[in-house]
């Protein structure tokens, strides 16, 4: 069975964001998000990265689904007639549960975890081995790096990815309902 479409998890379905964000406020006060970046004053990149974790692993039940895109994918899995929908997320093996709980109870579609620990050259790999066609995520790089070995990247649009020069393959769009659009255009005049 071939894969054409596989997704990132965090700001594509799951709207993590807001969960870590007021963890970060309450804990720190003052931070900065630039390039997907958070800096701390005075707070080293790994202990930014456990604080997120923990607040991954501790409030996962607080995490929105992004409406319009998880309301894509079964659209999405049957376009492509895909038993299911890889989810290729950064985030660190050891959220599994939690990870697999939160999809479980937020789409409704068949799906397959895959997790790079933050390591964004192993989705190049996953995507790769599953031949996966076409690919959507809200990091710019990881996007960027992605798009010369596929036929499309798509880049969910937030202000950390904004005013940047992609790839001629990354198309930019608001969310997975905009990306199924577009690829059901794509297809019919194929």
């Amino acid at each position: 069975m071939k894969t054409y479409f596989a997704t990132d998890l965090d700001m594509v379905l799951a709207d993590s964001m807001p969960v870590w964000i007021y963890g970060l406020y309450v804990k720190y006060g003052y931070f900065t998000l630039k390039n997907y970046k958070i800096q701390v004053n005075g707070i080293c990149q790994k202990e930014i990265s456990k604080f997120i974790y923990e607040r991954l692993l501790l409030r996962s039940n607080r995490i929105q689904p992004i409406k319009p895109s998880v309301e894509a994918l079964p659209k999405i899995l049957e376009l492509f007639d895909q038993k299911y929908i890889p989810i290729i997320t950064s985030r660190n093996k050891n959220l599994f549960n939690c990870t697999e709980k939160w999809c479980q109870k937020n789409l409704s579609i068949p799906f397959k975890l895959f997790f790079t620990d933050g390591i964004d050259a192993d989705k190049l790999k996953i995507i790769l081995e599953n031949d996966i066609h076409y690919f959507a995520d809200d990091r710019f790089r990881t996007v960027n790096d992605i798009a010369p070995f596929i036929k499309t990247s798509f880049l969910i649009n937030y202000k950390w990815n904004a005013d940047r020069k992609e790839h001629q393959n990354v198309i930019r769009k608001d969310n997975l309902a905009q990306v199924l659009e577009y690829l059901k255009d794509k297809l019919i005049n194929e």
